[in-house]
């Protein structure tokens, strides 16, 4: 995509957390399901397939100085609205 000069909404989602990171905002996205992107773009969560709950974030490894970037899961929510 870079070599085409183009850009989609994911891409400038991480350029744009990524260049916050490396002038030092604290990132914290939260949200149903926003760890693997289940229904959209994101996959900021990386899962080994065989080592059970080993996982990489890759923006967390962008500059030695960054700032942290943290990712947290919130409950999924169908059962919410049965009352």
């Amino acid at each position: 995509m870079v070599g085409q000069r183009v850009c989609d909404w994911a891409l400038g989602e991480y350029m744009a957390f990524g260049s916050l990171l490396k002038e030092g905002t604290h990132i914290r996205l939260s949200g149903q399901d926003v760890e693997r992107g289940t229904f959209s773009h994101r996959h900021h969560v990386l899962h080994d397939q065989k080592i059970d709950r080993r996982i990489c974030i890759p923006m967390n490894h962008i500059s030695p100085n960054q700032a942290p970037y943290t990712v947290c899961n919130s409950s999924l929510s169908e059962y919410g609205v049965l009352g």
